[in-house]
């Protein structure tokens, strides 16, 4: 009987390729969605010690960071000249937080800053582990909560600024998978490594001698010294020759000797042209004219004799008179251009034997220098006829006096509360101008003279400024703000707990008011060279302390540095102490508090509300 033979089945290979696919495909979507949502990057650790670990998107919070700070800065660099603004980045963007906040989208997850956002974590893992060590890791914990929720309060007023939900802002400002949770943790190494930063600087700055202090001085003299000094370059060495420059002791003697050089080579031919030529009669003879003309010329710019009367004036209507002010004038205009070049400077401390210092170095520190000494120092110039090939010499002459001889700053600036108060309505006492606020505020302040309750005023009556002490305020810098608290600062028998309001006047129009400072003084800081002093070594011991951390707690980075690539990031020191009073609607960054000259810190910028 015949049999039906079966036929061989096929192995079914694009099922099976379909299959194989289609699961590669949910694996792939699969990683995808939870590296999207940052479970992957919370994984992967970017830094580590004993006792923390730092992951790849706590990282992205640091590149956030170290991007503004960059941007920022470049925006500083372009306002101020520094760089050139070859595509006009100052007149795109009204401040460096909206140029950094324009240009970080662009490199999120691109890795271009990740050599100092490493840097960061090993700083943060460094103090956060001294901090556990010396007990103090959840007393900070608690304490800097506060700063975390202004921080992440800060971040969701920029979004809105930019017109994107809170979570998108995450995603596209710092890193893909950011959440709220994952920028709280990382601000947290952030601030507490902050807190025992701030605290070991204090301890090492407390501790520091007199006698370390003064051995610190003397070993860097060019940090601390100068030496004043006036200077002029002669305009013609006819003023050494004929007019005894060397002679001069002062820098009124060189000024009525310039004036006299220029009476003496214009004189002749104005005088032919505004007397002689226009036949002006007259009984002065020409010399006379000359002496009288080099008295108004004098008088004009206060160099003559006390009580010494101009012979010509702009009131004159005598013929002879006005044609002899015409003269004045014209030389005075002159002279007035070389004058102005009698100026006063200063040279910070140089070594007089180094192989390379210069004349005026070398005399300047010289050894017995004092004040009133001086000076013509002659420097020589060559210059070759790029056609002949003739050399020419030429030798010109800097005349100097010396004024105060190695001085130190002495300055002992002061530690103040202080707040702009103006007539912005926003403030919860709505309808108050702000000389109304400004009382208020003082009259409270005046019943409860602490911190506390000028922080709580601030908040009531000027919400978004820094209820923080401002240390080391300079009279000289307080002055371009305002002259009058500047002054009340500084004034004789200033002390703790004297509080103040103040007119600050428009710089344009003085008779206009913009707002007020309410001020609470707290102390004086002794001479600021001592200060300079103890921080350097402060900040040389807090180093110290930092890189044997390193090896102590096990800190260990994930990065392995590309030699070849050139930094794209601006390195910039700030240490503990330093404050910014400056009014923030809407902070993006915190302040820098953990010192380390190695790395590049975050910068305090502000978002720009429209």
């Amino acid at each position: 009987m015949n049999q039906k033979v079966k036929s061989k089945r096929d192995f079914p290979y694009v099922t099976l390729i379909l299959i194989v696919t289609l699961v590669l495909v949910v694996a792939i979507l699969g990683y995808t969605f939870v590296d999207s949502v940052g479970i992957i990057g919370r994984m992967d650790n970017a830094a580590k010690s004993n006792n923390i670990k730092i992951n790849e998107k706590e990282l992205d919070v640091y590149r956030f960071h170290v991007a503004q700070n960059q941007y920022y800065t470049e925006f500083m660099y372009y306002q101020y000249g520094l760089m050139q603004d070859t595509y006009g980045i100052t007149k795109m963007f009204a401040s460096g937080a909206e140029y950094a906040n324009y240009m970080i989208p662009s490199t999120v997850g691109s890795g271009t800053f990740d050599a100092s956002a490493y840097a960061y974590a090993e700083q943060y893992l460094a103090y956060c582990e001294g901090a556990k060590e010396a007990g103090l890791y959840d007393e900070y914990k608690t304490k800097v909560e506060s700063d975390i929720n202004e921080y992440i309060d800060s971040l969701k007023e920029t979004a809105k600024v930019n017109g994107v939900s809170f979570s998108n802002y995450l995603k596209n400002w710092i890193g893909k998978g950011m959440t709220e949770q994952t920028v709280r943790s990382a601000m947290e190494y952030y601030f507490i490594a902050g807190e025992y930063a701030e605290k070991l600087h204090e301890d090492y700055s407390d501790a520091t001698t007199m006698e370390e202090i003064e051995k610190y001085r003397d070993e860097n003299k060019s940090t601390f010294y100068s030496t004043a000094y006036t200077s002029y370059k002669l305009v013609s060495s006819a003023l050494k020759d004929k007019y005894g420059l060397e002679e001069c002791k002062t820098a009124k003697d060189v000024k009525i000797a310039i004036v006299k050089y220029y009476v003496d080579t214009k004189f002749d031919a104005l005088y032919k042209t505004n007397i002689t030529d226009k036949k002006i009669e007259t009984t002065e003879t020409a010399e006379q004219t000359k002496a009288d003309v080099l008295t108004t010329i004098l008088v004009l710019n206060d160099l003559a004799e006390k009580d010494t009367k101009a012979v010509f004036s702009a009131t004159d209507t005598d013929t002879y008179k006005k044609a002899a002010y015409t003269i004045c004038s014209n030389i005075n205009t002159t002279a007035k251009t070389e004058l102005n070049k009698v100026t006063g400077s200063s040279s910070t401390w140089s070594d007089p034997t180094a192989s390379n210092a210069t004349d005026l170095v070398k005399w300047l520190f010289g050894e017995g220098r004092k004040e009133g000494d001086t000076k013509l120092i002659p420097t020589t110039t060559t210059s070759k006829d790029s056609t002949t090939g003739k050399e020419t010499t030429v030798t010109t002459y800097t005349w100097y006096v010396v004024g105060e001889v190695m001085k130190l700053d002495t300055e002992r600036t002061k530690n103040a509360y202080y707040v702009f108060v103006t007539d912005d309505a926003s403030t919860v006492e709505n309808g108050k101008t702000a000389a109304e606020k400004a009382e208020a505020f003082a009259t409270e302040l005046k019943a409860a003279k602490t911190p506390e309750k000028f922080a709580e005023l601030v908040e009531k009556y000027a919400p978004g400024y820094s209820a923080e002490i401002s240390e080391r305020i300079s009279h000289e810098s307080m002055k371009s703000s305002s002259q009058e608290f500047a002054d009340w600062l500084y004034a004789e028998g200033r002390a703790k707990g004297d509080i103040t309001t103040v007119a600050v006047k428009d710089s344009t129009n003085s008779t206009k008011t913009t707002g007020y400072v309410v001020a609470m003084y707290e102390d004086e800081n002794e001479e600021t060279w001592k200060l300079t002093a103890r921080d350097a070594l402060a900040e040389e011991k807090l180093t110290a302390w930092f890189e044997a951390a390193v090896e102590k707690y096990n800190v260990e980075i994930d990065y392995e540095p590309e030699t070849t690539a050139a930094t794209t990031t601006t390195a910039t020191t700030t240490t503990a102490h330093d404050h910014d009073h400056d009014h923030e609607e809407t902070t993006t960054a915190p302040e820098t508090t953990v010192a380390e000259e190695t790395t590049v810190e975050p910068e305090t910028t502000a978002a720009d509300a429209e």
